[in-house]
């Protein structure tokens, strides 16, 4: 088992974005023996040494606090709600600040055509986001490892905000391309947003476990917390989610030194910022080399016999054609009937099923949908949704908004909150939000899960998933 390169974020997040908690891994070498020194001695050299540290520890603050910031996005956190490194980096009004995502098709392998277009749209729908708060998206195509280091160094960044990866099949490109930035002078913390806030007994259970667990002795648990009631009695109280920025710092670049680039770096820095790394839907689709579900291919299929139909002249003219008649206060015989509904039938287009959207805007205005299910609407698209509703309502928060989970357009702090106001708003509790807030419950327990193991080096296949893989396979 390798051992973790990155500490967790954690701690309670509150409505401001001073809940954006750090950590930062600090590794030093063993020193060569020494002739064993007096006591004053050494708390002579303590001291010295202390305040080097302190030292180089202020040195390195100072630099990464100019230069620009890069907020690097992943599939897990694509939104403006919601986002502790986004928060933090709104505040930042001195320093150009670099909103980031990458397209890593060896990951994206792992996945499903089905995977691959809501990751498309959800990336599609964040840069529309990110421009309307006055920023924008840099996207890119390849290694993470490799690309982020090269636009790090191009747009001269010296500090970067991400997510905690906590999906193992995911932790070790995520530590590769963190190890590469810190290498080349860029300071990384990371950010987790639990929805129970975590007290100070809370993380001294965790990280007793978590040291108990490194070392190896036998027996030792690696979860501080057997079960979602234990861990939800030692938490405090639920976190509300942050709200999404007013705006943003602008992209400008300058160097760590806070002057403008030279004209070959500017040139560089507008080349990376101008230029539109965007792959087109299809491309996104063939990276993906798992095959789908029936359900998702039902839908492509359908979406492919619509757009033949549309596109077939005969098509549009036959519904011209019935279009034309109204059959509303005419008298038919059975057999005329017959013959007029198989000539609507011809004439209609396909129906495509109902399937959620990849973008943040849309998947939380179809949230706010699912929790007026039993309030009248006229909106189609809602209808359509209610019909998955209907067919399995104990799952069906979870089979229409599983991939809003998995990438990160909805957050289980939003979930949760959001159904706690629509209930205080309505004066009725209902079913369908009773399984939204249990459904955010259960991810936190299991990504707090996957938080310890991956803390006690305990990694692979075994361990709690919290990221796309599982959540697409439908169960929690």
């Amino acid at each position: 088992m390798t051992a973790s390169s990155a500490m967790p974020a954690t701690g309670a997040a509150s409505a401001s974005a001073a809940s954006f908690r750090r950590r930062r891994d600090r590794t030093a070498s063993s020193p060569a023996r020494r002739p064993r020194a007096s006591s004053s001695s050494r708390a002579v050299v303590a001291a010295a040494n202390a305040a080097n540290a302190a030292d180089a520890a202020d040195a390195e603050d100072a630099s990464s606090s100019s230069g620009a910031h890069i907020v690097w996005f992943r599939a897990g956190d694509l939104r403006v709600h919601d986002h502790p490194g986004l928060a933090e980096a709104a505040a930042m009004t001195t320093r150009a600040v670099i909103p980031l995502f990458v397209f890593d098709p060896s990951e994206i392998a792992h996945g499903t055509p089905s995977d691959a277009r809501a990751l498309h749209e959800a990336v599609v729908a964040l840069r529309a986001s990110l421009r309307a708060l006055g920023s924008d998206l840099v996207v890119r195509v390849g290694d993470p490892s490799m690309e982020m280091p090269s636009v790090a160094a191009a747009l001269g960044a010296t500090s970067l905000a991400a997510a905690r990866e906590l999906e193992w099949a995911r932790v070790a490109g995520w530590r590769e391309t963190l190890a590469a930035l810190r290498a080349a002078g860029v300071k990384c913390d990371t950010w987790h947003a639990p929805l129970r806030a975590r007290t100070p007994a809370f993380e001294e259970a965790r990280d007793a476990t978590a040291a108990a667990a490194r070392t190896g002795e036998r027996g030792a648990p690696l979860c501080a917390f057997a079960s979602d009631g234990d861990y939800a009695a030692a938490t405090g109280g639920i976190a509300a989610p942050l709200p999404p920025p007013a705006s943003l710092p602008a992209t400008e670049t300058k160097t760590a030194d806070g002057d403008a680039l030279s004209v070959v770096q500017n040139i560089l820095a507008r080349s990376i910022l101008d230029a539109d790394g965007m792959p087109d839907l299809e491309t996104a689709r063939a990276w993906a080399k798992m095959p789908d579900s029936a359900e998702a291919a039902e839908y492509d299929a359908a979406v492919a016999a619509a757009k033949r139909a549309l596109s077939d002249p005969e098509f549009t003219k036959r519904r011209k054609m019935t279009a034309s008649t109204d059959n509303a206060f005419l008298m038919f015989s059975e057999e005329k009937m017959l013959a007029l509904a198989a000539e609507e039938s011809a004439a209609a287009i396909p129906s495509v099923p109902f399937r959620m959207p990849g973008g943040e805007p849309e998947v939380r205005d179809f949230y706010d949908g699912f929790l007026d299910f039993y309030t009248a609407t006229s909106n189609k698209e809602y209808r359509r949704m209610y019909d998955v509703v209907m067919e399995n309502k104990p799952a069906a928060f979870f089979r229409l908004f599983r991939e809003a989970l998995a990438l990160g357009t909805l957050s289980p702090r939003y979930v949760h909150d959001t159904a706690r106001r629509w209930e205080a708003k309505s004066s009725r509790a209902t079913d369908l939000c009773a399984g939204a807030r249990r459904v955010a419950e259960q991810r936190d327990f299991q990504a707090f899960q996957a938080e310890a193991q991956l803390d006690a080096n305990a990694e692979g296949p075994g361990i709690s998933l919290v990221g796309a893989y599982n959540v697409v396979s439908g169960s929690l």
